[in-house]
């Protein structure tokens, strides 16, 4: 718990920002929500990685 809190909150600390420089440095709201959507699909991803690992131990 203690390592999925860590990333938890690294990411609620740094992905906002990653997301508004992205739609600074496009021009458009709209890459936010983008960047949103590619953020989902990696914890997506994530989870599908993570569960075969989880039924190792």
């Amino acid at each position: 718990m203690g390592l999925f809190y860590t990333v938890y909150y690294a990411c609620f600390a740094i992905l906002p920002g990653l997301g508004g420089k992205w739609a600074e440095s496009a021009g458009t709201v709209s890459a936010a929500f983008e960047f949103a959507a590619f953020v989902i699909v990696l914890a997506m991803l994530g989870v599908f990685v993570f569960l075969p690992l989880s039924r190792r131990v």
